[in-house]
């Protein structure tokens, strides 16, 4: 099988990653894309829990039977690192191809990842261009230009979007899936 890994904090999924998953699943013929939620992104923050942030992405795929969520970060636990993610994946799909699915955005600092020098051997990444956000990923990493021109959503306005929103569905209806939204309104999350 060919299989796309996409992760990320997911606090919330939104519209942006659904999209950044379809051009990759399209352009190299995925037979699945795994979401894979952090359980603790060591450059990052996060706003809610981790089986708060995986029942949300798998909301946001809802629609996608062939799309599932991983939880190889959140039971790992602790600080989520992209070559501890991949590594366990690759052993879990030994005789499969696997993608390493991020936008250009992302791709372009793939140097300050941790373990960069690991990485470059371990996955061939599929690398979407986010609009506005040209590819330029650095020397040595193996990768595939996908094609597209993904809107440029950010889960930091969304969060905010909602602190401020007294509609919230109707303030998310373009940001994240219908599904998730819905989900957002009802717990109140964010507030």
């Amino acid at each position: 099988m060919r299989i796309g890994i996409l992760g990320g904090s997911f606090d919330p999924p939104h519209i942006g990653h659904i999209e950044m998953a379809k051009a990759a699943q399209e352009f190299l013929n995925l037979d699945t894309v795994l979401f894979v939620p952090a359980a603790k992104q060591w450059q990052k923050e996060h706003y809610a829990p981790a089986d708060v942030r995986a029942h949300m992405t798998h909301l946001a795929i809802s629609n996608h039977p062939e799309w599932a969520v991983s939880f190889a970060d959140i039971d790992r636990g602790g600080d989520t690192i992209s070559f501890d993610t991949i590594s366990q994946l690759k052993r879990i799909y030994p005789s499969d191809e696997l993608f390493f699915i991020l936008g250009s955005d992302s791709a372009n600092s793939l140097n300050s990842w941790k373990q960069s020098e690991e990485l470059k051997k371990l996955i061939v990444f599929a690398v979407v261009k986010r609009f506005g956000v040209e590819i330029q990923v650095p020397a040595g990493f193996d990768f595939v230009a996908v094609p597209g021109d993904i809107q440029g959503i950010s889960s930091t306005d969304i969060r905010e979007t909602v602190s401020t929103s007294k509609k919230v569905e109707l303030a998310l209806k373009d940001l994240v899936p219908t599904e998730v939204a819905k989900y957002i309104a009802a717990v109140r999350l964010y507030k």
